[in-house]
């Protein structure tokens, strides 16, 4: 299966019910290229059985945030009227987290664990240093650390 992560910035998000039931969000991310440059990505969410996908970054996401989503690439192979065959490329999201930038790790991190990731799995530790007014907080898989994020608050 081919499969796709993009980290940027929500642009768009745009819910739809169907009469069937069925329930999708279109977003679109967009991130910033080393050259300057900004490339938009259009993503579609869907609810599966198991998880409420669409309705959940619905939510928790508003236009601004820096999300990551992961998913698949749909390849779909048509003709079109004139009777050229085409393909298009469709991105299916199935997990998405917000992120934010940590200059510490020079790379993006997941800000919740509750976004659409399996709960069941993480465990949060949380220690506070009134100090440095910093919270450190760990996510845990079982004794395995995971995920460690420091927040400086500002008062």
């Amino acid at each position: 299966m081919n499969e796709f992560t993009v980290t940027g910035r929500l642009n768009f998000i745009d819910i739809k019910f169907l009469e069937s039931g069925k329930v999708y969000t279109r977003v679109l991310i967009s991130e910033k290229q080393r050259d300057g440059n900004f490339v938009s990505y259009p993503i579609t969410l869907f609810n599966t059985q198991s998880k409420s996908t669409a309705e959940d970054i619905v939510e928790k996401c508003t236009k601004g945030d820096y999300v990551r989503i992961s998913g698949k690439l749909n390849i779909n192979k048509f003709t079109d009227k004139y009777g050229q065959k085409r393909e298009n490329i469709e991105l299916i999201g199935f997990e998405f987290s917000k992120v934010i930038w940590s200059e510490t790790e020079r790379k993006y991190i997941d800000v919740y664990e509750e976004n659409c990731v399996d709960n069941e799995k993480f465990s949060t530790i949380e220690k506070t240093n009134y100090d440095n007014e910093e919270a450190l907080i760990q996510k845990t898989m079982g004794d395995t650390p995971v995920q460690t994020i420091t927040k400086t608050f500002e008062y």
